[in-house]
Formats: structure tokens, C-alpha cells, sequence
């Protein structure tokens, strides 16, 4: 199943964020995440822009493919958005890893004092 290739990693990443973070939401509301994640990072508040009718389309998508495209058969999705929110979860990889990086050295510079 393609669309849950495209979006396994972020939960990955999520278990190293509770490692580097120390919290865990639980929530499944990636727009309520996408805000808590803005404000631990302004970076994170760049990578889903809801400037346009696609933008915010693709963003709702995926918001529903969480559950939807796992127990529905009816769950859509065009290869457009699914080409744009595979190139967004990407930028989102590379944002937690830069992220979680500078947390880490930080934490070992601190230890090293």
C-alpha cells in the first residue's frame, strides 16, 4: 500500500522525539501536533503551508488517511497529493532529524561542562 509507505516514518521519528523531548502527545490530530511542533520549532510551522485550496486539501488528507485509509475502502487519494504530502513528510523528516540533532548536542556539550 503506497500511502502508508509514504507516512510510516513520521511515527519512527515521533518515538526518537519522546526520547529527545521527554513527551509524548497523545493525539492522532496532526494539525493540533503540527501546532505543538511550531512551537518547539518555527521550522516545523514552514513545512504544511494552508495557503491554497490544494495546500490545505493535501493537508486534510492526510489528517484522514491516519485512519481512514487503513479501514475504509473508500479512502481517495490522487497521486498528486500523494507526490506533494510525500515531498512534505520528507522536508518533516529532515526538520525532526536537524531537530533532534541539536538536542542531543547540546544535551552531550552540557554534560561535558
Amino acid at each position: 500500500m503506497r500511502h502508508q509507505d509514504r507516512f510510516h516514518f513520521p511515527v519512527d521519528y515521533t518515538k526518537d522525539g519522546y526520547y529527545v523531548l521527554e513527551y509524548l502527545p497523545k493525539s492522532h490530530n496532526i494539525e493540533k501536533l503540527s501546532k505543538l511542533c511550531a512551537q518547539i520549532d518555527p521550522e516545523f510551522k514552514t513545512i504544511f503551508p494552508l495557503d491554497n485550496k490544494f495546500h490545505r486539501r493535501s493537508f486534510r488528507r492526510l489528517q484522514r488517511a491516519y485512519i481512514e485509509a487503513r479501514y475504509s475502502e473508500h479512502f481517495e487519494i490522487t497521486i498528486e497529493e500523494l507526490d506533494y504530502l510525500a515531498g512534505k513528510v520528507v522536508k518533516l523528516k529532515g526538520a525532526v532529524e536537524r531537530f533532534c540533532q541539536g538536542k542531543i548536542y547540546a544535551s552531550q556539550a552540557d554534560s561535558e561542562l
